[in-house]
């Protein structure tokens, strides 16, 4: 059935939403585990892996210029409300750009997911002090902004981050809830599904980017939608 099939057929829309995800999370948990070196890390709470190599040192080296290059301070959906919540620089990348087309086809092909679900590739630079505290991917539809996500693509299913370089000191990315700690490795890639097994925002994906305690720490993160993102 195709996803047009799919949405037409006469089942609510909310349940069509949540068995969208649920499916999507299945088969991308699926592909995921089945490439080698795969580490599973959020046990039976959370789909939480790790991927090392993922990149080239050459890669990183052509996407920390990007950033660098490009970077504005970051921003947040409800800003007003978190100031000094995420202090990181940030900017969209160019699909244009060939280093940005490998790593979003390669991130295609990982989840199986279609690439008009995903949103543009995202740079991030932090610099000492530098932090996001901690927070959700997926998104809150009791806030304002639901009313304009949900028609670009909806809820956000998977998170794909690649750390380019490593800090001198801090900078992993920590599942509090989870008792769990990454640390930036050049290459390295760290992903999640936001849902949980039923289709459900999963909580125990909340995460937060520690301070930079010394030096920088550059990412690149990509998010993908249950439906199209525009």
């Amino acid at each position: 059935m195709s996803e047009t099939d799919f949405y037409s057929c006469a089942i609510p829309f909310a349940e069509q939403r949540s068995a969208i995800r649920t499916a999507v999370g299945r088969s991308a948990k699926a592909r995921v585990e089945g490439v080698y070196g795969t580490q599973p890390i959020g046990g039976v709470k959370a789909d939480i892996y790790t991927l090392d190599d993922f990149l080239s040192a050459a890669q990183c080296a052509a996407l920390m210029t990007l950033i660098d290059g490009a970077c504005n301070p970051s921003t947040l959906f409800n800003a007003e409300e978190f100031v000094g919540y995420r202090t990181s620089d940030s900017c969209n990348l160019s699909p244009y750009e060939p280093v940005v087309r490998h790593i979003e086809l390669a991130l295609a092909g990982l989840f199986g997911i279609e690439p008009k679900h995903g949103e543009t590739l995202q740079g991030q630079r932090y610099r000492e002090g530098q932090q996001f505290k901690r927070h959700a991917d997926f998104f809150y539809i009791d806030q304002p902004y639901w009313l304009d996500e949900k028609v670009r693509g909806g809820q956000r299913t998977w998170t794909a981050m690649i750390y380019l370089d490593t800090p001198e000191a801090g900078g992993a990315t920590a599942f509090p809830h989870l008792e769990i700690q990454v640390q930036p490795k050049p290459g390295r890639l760290l992903a999640w599904n936001n849902m949980a097994e039923d289709g459900s925002p999963n909580n125990w994906t909340i995460h937060e980017g520690c301070p930079v305690e010394k030096g920088v720490k550059h990412i690149v993160t990509k998010w993908y939608r249950e439906g199209p993102w525009s």
